[in-house]
């Protein structure tokens, strides 16, 4: 699966960084959506699955807030971190066992 530097959804441009960590106050953080400046950044030292993997659980992160379902479900962000790891997995691996192509 190759990692777009840059999309585009709902007339914004979002870009993909890497860094180590992506967020210094979460060392142990694989990635994280910065959804003020629409960015999503990458730990640069995950094996190229793991940034996969990444890659597709935040963007769940960016579709949820994009969409506004944090604040019309009034779901916490440990509800809403369960729900975006069940769905990144299960797409994840829909993904990576060409069940679908992308």
């Amino acid at each position: 699966m190759k990692i777009p530097r840059k999309f585009r959804f709902l007339g914004k441009t979002w870009t993909v960084d890497y860094a180590n960590p992506p967020e210094p106050s979460m060392p142990t953080a694989w990635a994280i959506t910065q959804a003020r400046n629409q960015s999503i950044v990458i730990s640069s030292t995950l094996p190229q699955e793991n940034k996969e993997e990444a890659f597709i659980h935040e963007l769940l992160h960016m579709l949820m807030f994009s969409m506004g379902v944090n604040e019309s479900c009034k779901i916490s962000f440990e509800q809403e971190e369960a729900i975006v790891n069940m769905l990144s997995a299960g797409l994840y691996a829909l993904i990576k066992d060409e069940t679908i192509n992308v």
